[in-house]
């Protein structure tokens, strides 16, 4: 592979550097995730994340496309089908890359809950999923705006409390997603 090619491996130095990044973070950010972990141990917040964990795992988003279908919003059906392949493209190549592990593989006193759908945590594939539905669904219809910020808080919220991110795995995501949204909405919109 050249030096150009976007998925060439990283230099050892640059391993180096990002491996001293996050192990900074994660110190900086583990007294949070045990924190929000502890308070959600009783059973109704724990079956909270669970439920919404799983209904982000792709379930919320059947739903979804099929009330865009009913809408005969064509345009934005394709928007939000690009705008998840574009952001899982990114994410699929930089997210093994960048290999920052999980809080409960980081600490030892943060239980491992729920099934990870991939092995690291940087970024958060849900928070970009649903950044990218939300901001393209938001784009088009205003009012929706209430909803989203409250489903991206409660995703927030239960991917911490899970044990299976660190708050800025959440930023990153969020941001990848809405980068990739609001990209697209001005292009297409």
């Amino acid at each position: 592979m050249s030096s150009t090619n976007a998925l060439a491996p990283l230099t050892s130095s640059s391993r180096a550097r990002i491996d001293a990044l996050f192990l900074r973070m994660n110190h900086r950010e583990i007294p949070w995730v045990v924190k929000l972990v502890r308070l959600s141990e009783p059973r109704p917040f724990r079956l909270l994340a669970d439920v919404t964990n799983q209904m982000c795992n792709g379930w919320i988003y059947a739903p979804l496309a099929l009330w865009v279908i009913f809408l005969h919003e064509w345009k934005l059906l394709f928007a939000l089908l690009s705008g998840v392949v574009v952001a899982h493209l990114l994410y699929g190549s930089t997210k093994p890359r960048l290999a920052r592990e999980r809080p409960f593989h980081f600490a030892k006193n943060v239980p491992y809950r729920g099934r990870c759908l991939d092995q690291y945590s940087f970024p958060s594939g849900h928070c970009m999923t649903l950044s990218v539905v939300g901001v393209l669904l938001c784009w088009q219809h205003h009012r929706a705006i209430p909803e989203l910020v409250f489903g991206l808080l409660l995703l927030c919220w239960a991917r911490v409390a899970s044990g299976q991110h660190y708050p800025s795995d959440l930023i990153a995501g969020i941001g990848v997603g809405s980068f990739v949204a609001t990209s697209l909405a001005l292009c297409l919109f």
